[in-house]
């Protein structure tokens, strides 16, 4: 069994995401769309019309509780789930104070919804 180091909290959001070269870290593609499904402090998954593969680096941008998140991420695994690719992704370069505000976000999130 897979042992998680965060909790993973399931949600519909719209993401921008781009591609980056793994040398330079720099964009090479123009912004694509994509769905968030999940998000936790260590990664999250998406869907999205735009074809990637594994290991592809990836920028993710969203704007959620008035704060806008950039991140960077690794394509781990590609599943299809009702004939829709879902991408997992798990965040790289991500620092401390960065994680720590996803994790804020993910609870405060949870809380509202439990409410």
């Amino acid at each position: 069994m897979e042992k998680r180091n965060f909790y993973r909290f399931q949600m519909s959001k719209e993401i921008e995401f781009s591609i980056l070269d793994p040398e330079t870290i720099e964009v090479v593609s123009n912004p694509h769309k994509g769905i968030l499904r999940d998000l936790s402090g260590g990664g999250l998954c998406f869907t999205t019309d735009t074809p990637l593969q594994k290991d592809t680096l990836i920028e993710i941008r969203f704007l959620d509780d008035g704060k806008l998140f950039v991140l960077i991420g690794k394509v781990l695994r590609i599943m299809e789930i009702h004939n829709v690719k879902v991408y997992a992704v798990e965040f790289m370069y991500l620092d401390r104070n960065t994680q720590d505000q996803l994790v804020q976000l993910i609870f405060k999130l949870e809380s509202r919804r439990k409410k």
